[in-house]
Parts: structure tokens; sequence; C-alpha cells
């Protein structure tokens, strides 16, 4: 191990990490992989901090409270802007649009402030654990979404330290215990990524051995003569496979899990290599790629705000711009601009001016008020001036809204996968399609989340009946589509072959299918070729004809804009009304028109179809809740997605009776 010294190569890593995820943020097709950047940023930490840490370790000069002073003055000063500028513009959202409707619309003030307590808290990658995956989130949903990286480095900041302290009092080699920890963390990654795909991908003891790849290097002894054939040879094959991890890694991907040592162990290889490699003295160490490598952490701080007010004024950017394209470009630009100033205003004069320590001490404090004040108070803003029976139906209402937890709502084992966490391998090792009673009747149900919602009331009853059932619910990954290059693609169709596989396999009594019908029947899951409904029929003959003995086919549900929770706090509770049993006006019209549509169908032989409108629905208008109290009766809990009350309503009334002659034992 060696001292610390300032390598421009290394800036320049940061600016290919960087630029590798704000590409993939915005969508640029060749960096579909782009997210990568953030595997690349956790070793050069990883090697960075280590290195600082066990060198003053073997002077005897290492001090904790110098070495978290260091990190607050680095980390702290871009951060604190970043959440207080967010903030500003959540608030002002507020006093632009009535509070009421502003906590269930995307990024809701309540919401926001949540993600900031959680982001001054270094405590964003625990929020978002139980939320769905990175990959299906946007800047409109999270504009936040990024701080997870950073959580996970500063607890890292926080135990690696102490972990090397103890080691030096005990004569622990260094090396075997990061190696150690390396390999134990790997394998915590690798044992996860497929039973808990979100779980894996935010926990720091599934991602901190891509640091513990950086500790190692800095624990590895080097040569005191560098051989350039090696060194060279160290930094081709680490950008080499950088480059490769960049063009096979997608957000369909098992991530992390093997994939991730292309961007880890290039990083390693390229900081091994040295600054007198060729590639890294000329490319990585030219001065844009550095510029751009030393504003990196503003610059990923930044990016992903700034997209999502680039999101929800594209309609207006655009033609402003003149086009997409250019749009893109501006924003980039911009970010490029806000970052820098950000660096040289406030994150160089707080890490290495006169005052410092001052500085940075203040900065700390500051971080603190931000996230007490941001934990605390966005109730009291969004409620006040309204009356305490207003308060009261808002906050059940709001509760509705906080069903998140598909982990609490589907099971830690649940046989629905939100959009691109599934794999067809993540249902055969969650027993998805398996028969827990061989020799019992068995009841498949098929289908997207709304599938997902209504299985909320058709397990329990199977299960208490003794009744095999078998469930692939997929987000966004229609049974019905025809377009291989659509949503998920090749995994999706590999999806639907091991339903039609198990299908024949087991031929099960019931095949029950559940859709969002009408975004099945439009592009991008069903691209033209002919009718959707004769379509449709095909399927289900198909499905006959690989064994299943009847299919149930369940009606699109009505759907409320742009949630049934906010369609009541806007009609009726901001307008001190009392909530109806029944309303017409929140129902999206198309969600009725289809259900029209597929009752006419003429269904052949063993083929029902069940109409959730006709349930619902009627003259006066569509049911609203099933029971008296607002957080656990209403139907919905978003916009058409079954609350455990709705689904348990809708299976007693429709699926139940048509059960009848598997039920009885």
């Amino acid at each position: 191990m060696t001292a610390h010294i300032y390598r421009p190569d290394i800036d320049g890593l940061r600016a290919v990490a960087v630029l590798a995820v704000i590409g993939y943020h915005f969508k640029i097709g060749y960096l579909h992989g782009g997210f990568i950047g953030v595997d690349i940023f956790f070793v050069i930490s990883g090697y960075l901090i280590s290195q600082y840490i066990i060198g003053g370790l073997e002077r005897g000069r290492f001090s904790f409270l110098e070495f978290y002073q260091r990190r607050i003055r680095r980390i702290f000063p871009a951060l604190v802007l970043v959440l207080l500028c967010t903030y500003a513009y959540a608030l002002w959202s507020v006093n632009r649009y009535d509070a009421a409707f502003d906590l269930y619309s995307p990024a809701s003030f309540a919401e926001i402030s949540e993600n900031i307590a959680a982001g001054a808290a270094f405590a964003s990658n625990f929020l978002l654990w139980n939320q769905p995956n990175y990959f299906s989130q946007t800047p409109i949903l999270q504009p936040l979404l990024h701080l997870w990286s950073l959580a996970i480095e500063e607890q890292f900041y926080i135990v690696w330290p102490l972990l090397l302290f103890v080691a030096s009092r005990i004569r622990l080699n260094y090396l075997i215990l990061a190696a150690v920890l390396c390999v134990g963390s790997f394998y915590v990654n690798l044992a996860t990524v497929y039973a808990d795909p979100v779980g894996a991908f935010y926990s720091p003891l599934s991602r901190g051995w891509e640091l513990m790849v950086g500790a190692v290097l800095a624990c590895v002894p080097l040569p005191s003569k560098k051989s350039p054939v090696r060194t060279n040879a160290f930094s081709v094959l680490g950008l080499a496979l950088i480059a490769t991890g960049l063009a096979v890694t997608t957000n369909t991907s098992v991530f992390p899990g093997w994939l991730t040592l292309l961007p880890t162990i290039g990083a390693a290889f390229v900081i091994a290599a040295g600054s007198s490699a060729w590639l890294n003295k000329l490319l990585l160490g030219n001065k844009p790629l550095v510029g751009i490598g030393l504003i990196s952490y503003p610059l990923y701080l930044w990016h992903w705000p700034i997209l999502f007010l680039h999101d929800k004024y594209s309609a207006t950017l655009t033609p402003a711009f003149g086009g997409p394209w250019p749009t893109i470009t501006a924003t980039f630009l911009f970010c490029l601009v806000i970052s820098w100033l950000t660096y040289a205003l406030i994150e160089k004069p707080v890490r290495f001016g006169r005052h410092r320590k001052l500085l940075g001490a203040s900065t700390f404090a500051l971080m603190v008020a931000i996230g007490v004040w941001a934990q605390f108070t966005p109730n009291l803003i969004l409620t006040a001036g309204l009356s305490e029976s207003q308060r009261s139906s808002l906050a059940q209402l709001r509760k509705v809204t906080e069903l998140k937890d598909i982990k609490k709502m589907y099971g830690t084992r649940s046989c629905f996968k939100n959009r691109f966490e599934q794999t067809y391998k993540i249902f055969l090792e969650n027993g998805c399609v398996e028969r827990s009673a061989p020799g019992q009747k068995s009841v498949f149900l098929i289908g997207d989340s709304h599938s997902a919602s209504l299985s909320l009331g058709i397990r329990p009853l199977l299960e208490a009946a003794k009744v095999n059932f078998l469930q692939v619910s997929t987000g966004w990954c229609e049974p019905t589509i025809n377009n291989p290059d659509g949503p998920d693609g090749a995994e999706c169709l590999k999806i639907n072959a091991l339903v039609m596989d198990k299908i024949s396999e087991i031929k099960p009594d019931v095949v029950i299918i559940n859709l969002f019908w009408n975004a099945a029947s439009t592009p991008p899951y069903f691209i033209g070729g002919g009718d959707y409904f004769a379509h449709l029929l095909e399927k289900i003959a198909d499905i006959k004809g690989h064994g299943a003995k009847r299919v149930i086919v369940v009606g699109e549900i009505p759907v409320w804009g742009p949630t049934l929770p906010a369609y009541l706090a806007y009609n009726f509770v901001r307008n001190e009304k009392p909530i109806p049993i029944r309303a017409l006006s929140g129902i999206v019209a198309e969600s009725l028109a289809i259900d029209d549509r597929m009752r006419a169908i003429a269904y052949p032989d063993g083929v029902k179809y069940v109409s959730l409108r006709s349930l619902l629905c009627n003259d006066d208008g569509c049911l609203v809740a099933v029971g008296p109290d607002l957080e656990r009766d209403l139907i919905v809990w978003d916009d058409g997605h079954l609350t455990v009350a709705g689904a348990k309503f809708a299976t007693r009334a429709l699926i139940e009776p048509e059960l009848s002659d598997i039920l009885k034992r």
C-alpha cells in the first residue's frame, strides 16, 4: 500500500462513471447499461478511502474526528444545496396547487419531504427498499431516487473505518479482512438477487463488496518497479471490461449478480494500472475528462432532479428548443453549468477554504435541520387551514396510498414481480408454479399487476379449501403480448413460455386471466396484425389446447383518474362533502367501454367472462368502498389496483361462484 498521491486518471474514471449514469438516465440508446457507472464509483470510493485510513493507521496518525470532518466537508455542501432546492420547489408546487390534491400526485410534497429526510440521514436505500424497484422509477415518481448509492457509501464510511481500527489493534491483516468481507458480501448478492432483487439492489450487505473490491486493491502491496507491459495490459483489460458491461447489461438483466463483476473488476484493473499506463494517461487523464471528474459528485447529485424538471415541463421545453434531442442537450449543458458553479462556489470553499472547519460544522448542523424539518413538518404544511374532520379524512386516504410495500402485500417470496424485477427464474424459485398438493384440484392465475391485486382475494380462498393455487403475475408483461421488442422484451416471452409449459404439465382445472385490458390491447403490447380480441381468443384457445380444462376471463376494473384517493380528496374532502357510496365523474370512460366490447365476444365452450364493471357499477356510478372505513375499505388503492378488502369482495361475488365445484370437498 502506498501513500495517497493525486491521480488525474481516477478523476477521468469518475467522469466515465458519471457520464454513463447520465447517459442511461437521459435514455441515450447505446448507454442502456449506463447505470453500472455507480458500481465504478463504489470501487473508486472503496479504494481511496481505504488508502487514506490504512495510511493513517500505519503512521499512527489516523483520527476518527478528522476523518469524519473531511467526509462532511466533502459530501454535505453540495447535497445540502440539492436538498434545499428540491424542498423549495416542492413547497412552491404546493402553493400553486391544492394541497389536498397534491398529496396524491406523482412526487407529491409529502413523498418528496420523506425522501429529503431519508437523503439527509443517508438512509435513502432503506426507504426505497420497500418500493417499486429502481428500474421502474422515473424522475417524476422519485426526484431523489439517485441518493440510494450515496447512502450506501456513507454507511460504508461509518462501518469500515471502525473495522480497520479494530484490525490494527488486534494485528489482523488488512488484506485478509477486506477479502473475507468482499467474498461474504458477494455471496449475499448472489443469494438474494433472485429471491429479493430489490433488496439485493439496495442493501449495503449485498452491495458492500463493490466498495470492498476497492479496499482489497488498496491493501495489496504494489511492486516498487512497474512493468509497462503489465500496467498497459491492466488498463486495456479494465476499460474493456467496463465497455463490455455497458454493452451487455440492460435494465432487464439480473442485477446486481455476476454481471456486476464487469464494471467492478474493470475499475479495479484501471486503478491498479496506475497513472503511467498509456490509456490512463492519454484518455482518462485528458483535461476535459478530468474536469468532468472533478465535478462528478455535484453533477451526479444535480442530474436527476434536473431531469425531473425536464420531464415535468417537456411539453413546453421541447417545442421551445426545437425537438427532444436539442432539449436533452440543453438540459445536460445546464447540468454541467450548475454542477461547476456548485463545485466552485460551494464545495471548494467548504473543503479547502480558510474557514473550512467552521463551514463544515455549519453544513452539518444545516443537514440535521433539513432532515428534522422534512420529517416532521409536511403534514402541518399540507393541512394548514383545513378542519379537523378534513384532516382526519385526508390522513386515512393517505394511508391507503401508502400500500407501496410489495413484500407486505404479496409476501417476500411472492408470485407478483413488478416491472424489470421479473425473470422466469423468480417464479420457479418462489414456488409459484408448483402444486403444494399433487392430485388435488388446481387453479392457475395469470396476468399483469391487476391479476396480482385480485390474488389478494383468490389466494386465501383457495388455500383455505386446500386447492392448488398457481400464479404468474407480472408488471407490464402481458400474457397476450405479440411484440417481442416491447416492454421487457425477450424476458417477457420467456415468462409467457413458462406459463404455457406449466399448463401443459399440470393441466389445471381452471386458468384465470386478469389484465389491464386497455393497455394490453394497445401498443407497445399489441402492435396490430388483426383485431386484438381475435388475438385474445387465439390465446385462450392455445391455453385450452395446452390442457386447461376451463378459462375464466376477468374484465377490466373501472379505473379512477388520477387515483381514487385523489379523486375523493379533491372533490369531496376539500369541499367538506360526505364521501359517496358510488361516484361516476371520476371514472375513466375507456375502462367502461372496453368491458362492453369484451362482454360482446362469443367465447367458446369452457370459457366464462366475468365483468368487474357489472359488479361494481350501476346507473348511479361505481362503488367507491365496500365498507365505512376509508383506510381499509376503499375498492382500489390507486387508479385500478384492488385493495385487500376490494379483492376479497370481488372474489366472493365473481370468482367463488365460478369455482363452486372445485371448492367442494
